[in-house]
């Protein structure tokens, strides 16, 4: 266990209204627009946090995995609202505390060093995640993409709905199987009914087919 995430259980210990909530792979953690009545730690597992604007551009598009602290820049903003949607990339848990006791904890300062580590991390992966991806077309954006993910799933099976990956990179879901039918010929990826298996084989492949 790292120390971050120790230092994290300790604090969590201390709250008196907490819930604990999981999530399925592909279920929303977070709806963009409603209300903030919790604070919520991610304690385990792997989110993708999306925001578009109205004419369907990406603001956000970020990847994370535990330990986060989710609403986080709202609240310290003064927002009442979620400003981009959650959505669990596999096996979520989530520790659900009340925000005003959170805030008294923040002004009392015993969450202020884990909550500015959080947000310079924070920060700064969105803007690699932002030159990572755009350094690649979008067929190979999506592999790194599933690339990444895979080395977070047991066996390296990802069951990601293609709806969903399709809207994050904003193509259609025609594309996509086109993608998955052609990475598939090649051996970069395996299949097994509607999951994606990469095995050790597959990502020694993808690399050298992101290198090209």
């Amino acid at each position: 266990m790292s120390e971050k995430r120790k230092t994290l259980d300790k604090f969590l210990e201390s709250f008196e209204d907490i819930k604990r909530v999981e999530f399925s792979e592909g279920e929303v953690v977070l709806e963009e627009g409603s209300k903030i009545k919790t604070i919520d730690f991610l304690i385990e597992g792997n989110i993708y946090i999306s925001r578009n604007l109205k004419d369907g551009k990406r603001v956000i598009a970020n990847n994370l995995e535990a330990p986060q602290i989710l609403s986080l820049i709202e609240v310290l903003n003064g927002e009442d609202e979620v400003m981009s949607g959650v959505f669990a990339l596999n096996k979520v848990a989530i520790l659900k505390v009340q925000k005003d006791e959170f805030l008294n904890k923040l002004r009392g300062g015993e969450l202020r060093d884990i909550a500015l580590e959080y947000l310079s991390k924070f920060s700064y992966n969105i803007i690699k995640n932002s030159i990572e991806y755009e350094e690649y077309e979008v067929e190979k954006a999506i592999l790194k993409y599933y690339l990444k993910i895979s080395k977070g799933s047991e066996l390296g099976i990802i069951n990601l709905k293609n709806a969903f990956v399709a809207d994050m990179f904003r193509i259609s879901e025609r594309t996509l199987y086109r993608y998955l039918n052609s990475w598939e010929e090649k051996g970069l990826i395996s299949r097994k009914k509607r999951s994606i298996v990469i095995c050790d084989t597959n990502r020694k492949k993808i690399c050298e087919f992101l290198d090209k």
